[in-house]
This record gives C-alpha cells, sequence and structure tokens, in this order.
C-alpha cells in the first residue's frame, strides 16, 4: 500500500511538471512574439531577427515567426532571405494571406515580376475583399509595363478606399503612360485634394500658383510634413534638384509620430501592405521624366 502510494505520488509529481513545462513553453512563445513585434515597431530589425532565430529553433513549425523575420529581412534589403522565410510561412500555413502579398512584393523589388502577379493571383482569390491586395498589385503591374491592368487595380482598391492618395498617384501615372494625360491630371488633382495640401495654412487648390517663401503642408498620415518655396522653376527638373527649390521644415515633432508604435503597423494588419517605397517612387520619377521627354521630342 505504502509502495502504491509512493507511486501515485511520483506520477502527480510527473503530470504537474509536464503542465507547468507546457505553460512555461506557451508563455515564452508569446513573449517572443510580443518582443519581435516590438522591435519591428520599433525599427529594431536585426534585434528583431535575433529574437525570431530564438523563437524559430524552439517552435520549427511557427509559420508566423517565418514571417515576421521575414519582414525584418525585407527592410534589411535581404530580399533572399526575406523570400525564403515568407516562402516557409506559406508552406507551414497555405492560407497565410499576408505572407503570399509580401512575398509578391519581396519579389516586385527583385524584378520578378510573374513570380510576383502569381502570389497577389493566390492572395487575392483567399481573400478577394481585401482591398489593398489589389492596390499592391497595381503598382506591381505598373512597374511591369502592364497600364490598363494597373487601372483596373486601382479603380478596385479605390471603390473601397477612396482616401489614399498614392492610389490615384499610381493610376494618374498610369494613364499618362498610356498618353491620356487629360485623366492622368484629374487623378493627380485628386491626390493633391486627398493628401489636403495647404499653402500658408489655407487648403488650395491644384491650380494654386506659389511664391518664394511660401509653406507647403501635406499631411500624410500620421504626419504633416512641412516644406518652404526656395525657388521657382521655370521648366521641369529632375528629382536631385528638389533641395534646390524646397527645403524640408517639417517639426520633429511631427517627425516623431513616425516611431510611435501603433496598430497600423503594416507588420500587423494588411492595410497599408505595399506602399511603394523610396527607390520604387525614383523609378516611377525617371520614368514619368521619360514620357515627359519623349513629348517633348514630338
Amino acid at each position: 500500500m505504502a509502495l502504491r502510494k509512493f507511486i501515485l505520488k511520483i506520477i502527480l509529481l510527473g503530470t504537474l511538471l509536464s503542465n507547468a513545462a507546457t505553460a512555461d513553453a506557451q508563455y515564452n512563445k508569446d513573449y517572443f512574439y510580443w518582443a519581435s513585434r516590438r522591435c519591428l515597431m520599433n525599427r529594431e530589425y536585426q534585434e528583431a531577427i535575433r529574437v525570431l532565430n530564438i523563437l524559430l529553433r524552439a517552435d520549427p513549425d511557427a509559420a508566423e515567426g517565418y514571417f515576421l523575420r521575414g519582414v525584418a529581412k525585407f527592410n534589411l534589403d535581404d530580399l533572399l532571405g526575406a523570400d525564403t522565410d515568407f516562402s516557409a510561412a506559406i508552406v507551414k500555413n497555405p492560407v497565410f494571406t499576408t505572407a503570399y502579398i509580401y512575398r509578391a512584393l519581396t519579389r516586385t523589388r527583385m524584378g520578378n515580376y510573374d513570380d510576383a502577379l502569381q502570389d497577389f493571383r493566390e492572395a487575392i482569390d483567399l481573400r478577394p475583399d481585401l482591398p489593398d491586395a489589389y492596390y499592391s498589385r497595381g503598382y506591381t503591374r505598373l512597374q511591369n509595363k502592364q497600364y490598363e491592368e494597373a487601372i483596373e487595380d486601382f479603380d478596385k482598391f479605390i471603390f473601397q478606399e477612396n482616401k489614399v492618395a498614392d492610389a490615384y498617384i499610381g493610376r494618374g501615372t498610369a494613364y499618362l503612360y498610356l498618353k491620356d494625360t487629360v485623366r492622368a491630371l484629374e487623378n493627380f488633382d485628386q491626390a493633391i485634394r486627398t493628401n489636403r495640401v495647404t499653402v500658408g495654412g489655407a487648403t488650395c487648390k491644384p491650380s494654386r500658383e506659389v511664391r518664394i517663401g511660401d509653406v507647403i503642408a501635406v499631411k500624410r498620415m500620421p504626419v504633416v510634413y512641412q516644406y518652404k518655396v526656395l525657388d521657382l522653376v521655370t521648366s521641369r527638373q529632375p528629382a536631385k534638384n528638389v533641395p534646390d527649390y524646397c527645403r524640408n521644415i517639417t517639426p520633429q515633432s511631427e517627425l516623431d509620430k513616425l516611431n510611435i508604435p501603433r496598430e497600423t503597423v503594416f507588420v500587423f494588419r494588411d492595410r497599408g501592405t505595399g506602399r511603394p517605397t523610396k527607390k520604387e517612387r525614383r523609378e516611377l520619377d525617371s520614368l514619368m521624366e521619360e514620357i515627359y521627354l519623349e513629348e517633348e521630342e514630338e
């Protein structure tokens, strides 16, 4: 009898220790997810990768872990590494819509447009109601010179989200490539109105003339950027000459808003996915300059 009670106590103790270990492991997993997201919000991408490496060693099947590490690598321009992690996330979870979108964005930046468009198709098949998939695919198609298809995607996005200036810019650029300058101008005008541009504190129309010394404010959530006009242009100028004509005087208090952790950070939800990078904007500016040069030569 005594031996039986002793064995029973050993079994109960083992069960309690096992349950405690499981609970502790689950707690640690949640902590690593929290810590990695925090690092991503603070743009501490290397630290996020370090945290996620530990998580993935403990749980090699964590699809979200691969996805978050892919986001960190994406922001560090490690596109091959990001592609590998997004692919791993999709293998672990074949219906991971956001992973398809991010892999598409990664492949777009690598110039692999065909595979990127296939990923967008997968994402849209999974979530046909997701507007940002159309937005991102619109920019990919724009870079792939599929201008009419890009317009269709921007149309679908704007039908659901009509307050995003970049969507009008993208659609306007597509019309510009198609030599439809009237519709291009309409979209650029709408982008200006949507962006809530003011001059000297007063809301202005697209046709508003500016003077040297004017302060132009452009609201792009969550920041209100301010620029002071230094000189007036008399002919079309390349992007590199912008500092000669205006100076960024955005207050630091506004810029600090970029670093405030918010639920709208693109890591945590689909909204905002696919906004063009600075490099992609420069490429678009370069392409637009080529169009203007062609028109002048004609």
